[in-house]
């Protein structure tokens, strides 16, 4: 699979789910993508926005942390 950055793996979670794409998680990525679109459509709806938004910042922040931990383990499993 080769080499991944690791700032690379958490930056493309700006939308989440893509950073695990990128480490080569397809599905986890897509399930995620498709998690967060559902939470942020709920922030655009009134009583939603109490619920959507936080569950869209956890999705971002699991994301964000997973694709970094594959990322390194990725890494170090090429040195050895």
């Amino acid at each position: 699979m080769g080499r991944k950055s690791l700032f690379l793996a958490w930056v493309l979670n700006v939308v989440p789910g893509v950073g695990l794409i990128y480490v080569g998680r397809q599905w986890v990525g897509i399930f995620l993508i498709m998690v967060a679109a559902i939470f942020l459509l709920l922030i655009f709806t009134g009583i939603g926005a109490i619920v959507g938004l936080p569950l869209y910042l956890i999705t971002s922040v699991i994301a964000c942390i997973a694709s970094v931990v594959i990322a390194s383990k990725n890494n170090k499993s090429l040195k050895k």
